[in-house]
């Protein structure tokens, strides 16, 4: 029953993935969580930063055309306490602030076998992200700061050719794998 039930559950997220792909045959190869907290002192400052990340990947073939897509999303918190001191002048100061970093990339290719035991993969790929941070404004008399929204995006393309090969006798067979790759940003 317990195996019935994880291969049902199994397969609704298999349904759930494909839906919202709205590519047929493609799989989840990968889904992952995690979470990451950080503690930082130095001289009369210190803060922290908790993180959640989250990220899916997904292949499918067709005969010889591949498409490899995925994503990922991080959320981050941070809340810096810092106290500045110098000739006849003390403060303290706290903030507290957001911010979260997104991508999304995708990767079309299409293999070649021009012999045995050599093939290329010809391949075209994107990718774009956007790293947001929130203003904050700290508290605290004159040494306080103030920092505005910001919003960096970065937009890339890949164009390339995967290679593999074997050359040697059977028994003493080695592989060679690799690929070349001009990779460029668009904006």
């Amino acid at each position: 029953m317990r195996a019935a039930r994880a291969a049902s559950q199994k397969d609704d997220v298999l349904t759930f993935f494909r839906q919202t792909a709205g590519l047929a045959d493609l799989e989840p190869h990968l889904i992952a969580t995690t979470y990451c907290g950080q503690v930082f002192r130095e001289r009369r400052s210190s803060g922290s930063n908790d993180s959640i990340y989250a990220a899916v990947y997904g292949a499918g073939s067709w005969g010889g055309l591949s498409l490899r897509v995925g994503g990922f999303y991080a959320w981050q918190e941070f809340d810096v306490s810092r106290t500045v001191v110098f000739p006849n002048f003390s403060d303290h100061t706290e903030a507290s602030y957001n911010g979260w970093t997104a991508q999304a990339f995708g990767e079309l290719g299409y293999q070649i076998n021009p012999g045995d035991a050599v093939t290329l993969e010809p391949f075209l790929g994107g990718s774009v992200m956007r790293l947001h941070m929130d203003g904050f404004r700290e508290e605290g008399g004159a040494a306080a700061l103030v920092g505005n929204s910001r919003n960096h995006d970065l937009e890339t393309m890949t164009l390339g050719v995967s290679y593999s090969g074997q050359f040697g006798a059977r028994a003493l067979a080695n592989a060679v794998k690799g690929n070349f790759t001009w990779r460029f940003q668009t904006r």
